[in-house]
């Protein structure tokens, strides 16, 4: 089964490398993190920032957890 969809919620120092290397390497990306920087810094990336964890997670093929506690 091929992933068309791929979101992750957790934007941080680990979350956001690994989005946006998903993103480059031409995976559909949807993120979230709580600070609004972080979706800015992913957006500027070309992943597909999310207001909400729930928008990020509707409909993915494979959810990545990033979050400190």
């Amino acid at each position: 089964m091929a992933l068309s969809q791929i979101a992750v919620v957790g934007l941080g120092a680990m979350g956001l490398p690994m989005a946006t290397n998903l993103v480059a390497a031409g995976f559909a990306v949807r993120g979230y993190d709580l600070r609004p920087e972080s979706r800015g810094a992913f957006a500027a990336a070309g992943g597909a920032a999310a207001d909400t964890p729930a928008a990020a997670a509707a409909g993915v093929d494979a959810l990545l957890l990033t979050v400190v506690n």
